[in-house]
């Protein structure tokens, strides 16, 4: 969408520019359009740091500020369904950012491995239990979509199953469903910076997430109910999901359709999930030319 590595950098420095001369991380959060505006630049410069395997560009605080915000928006409106989908999206990415300055400063050296082990601990902690604070009222059962009718038949090659009634939420909790797969995208992010570190294979589980956030995705791909614009917000999560899955002609074609399916939904470019200067592992490239 923002074109190539050097074109996705640039475009990240002038966001930044603008956005710390014309506020700071109080002011920033007075209005919703000013809010939203934090929104979309942090989602940027987390994609941007993970594909680089660095820091965030904007600091901790501006992060923090948007998380407490939300909290403290919650204890006035306990009950209200969007500030409790919103302080948890805030927080994964205060998450996601903590994740992205420990291992930025343990690639540069500035960490012991004592105090990397410490810091690591209380990570896998909140990772832990970040689902398990979800709001019972956000993972509702009774919301889960049973009923798939009018969409199409399983393809005979698919790699799941996206009609499992255990799977997608709908109706008033329809953002659940963004709100596991921002979640699962972030932790598999993590585990992976974390094997490579570490030196060893990824554990089982990322793969097991991996093949859930594309079940995930190919639900709300096929369901009829779907809000406009659903499988271009769930993009992200997917791109990533693909890294820890088998690389066998099966799923490399079912790969093929999803990003076909991306791109006529709208995104200009599959490969810019993975730029060809990110430090990630991409074993994958996806042609598009598909008959």
């Amino acid at each position: 969408m923002l074109g190539d590595w050097v074109n996705l950098m640039g475009h990240q420095k002038a966001a930044y520019e603008i956005l710390t001369t014309l506020y700071s991380p109080q002011t920033i959060m007075q209005n919703e359009t000013l809010r939203k505006i934090l929104l979309w630049y942090i989602r940027f410069d987390l994609f941007v740091g993970f594909q680089s395997a660095s820091e965030t560009v904007l600091g901790r605080e501006w992060f923090d500020a948007c998380h407490d915000y939300y909290v403290q928006q919650l204890r006035i409106n306990p009950h209200d369904l969007t500030l409790k989908y919103e302080e948890r999206f805030a927080y994964s990415r205060l998450l996601a950012t903590d994740v992205a300055i420990l291992f930025s400063r343990k690639n540069k050296g500035l960490v012991s491995d004592e105090v990397f082990t410490a810091e690591l601990a209380d990570i896998d902690q909140r990772f832990l239990g970040f689902e398990q604070d979800i709001d019972p009222i956000l993972l509702d059962p009774s919301a889960l979509i049973t009923d798939f009718t009018g969409a199409p038949p399983r393809h005979p090659d698919d790699i799941v199953d996206p009609y499992d009634h255990r799977l997608l939420y709908g109706g008033d909790l329809w953002t659940t469903n963004h709100l596991l797969l921002d979640f699962w995208s972030i932790d598999i992010m993590y585990k992976l910076q974390l094997t490579m570190v570490q030196r060893r294979p990824p554990p089982q589980e990322v793969v097991l997430r991996a093949y859930r956030t594309c079940q995930l995705f190919e639900a709300i791909e096929l369901y009829p109910g779907a809000p406009p614009g659903a499988v271009i917000e769930a993009r992200a999560s997917f791109g990533i999901a693909t890294l820890f899955l088998p690389k066998d002609e099966r799923h490399i074609t079912w790969f093929r359709r999803k990003f076909a399916k991306i791109e006529i939904s709208g995104y200009v470019s599959s490969n810019n999930f993975f730029p060809c200067a990110s430090p990630l592992p991409n074993p994958l490239i996806f042609p598009l030319n598909i008959n």
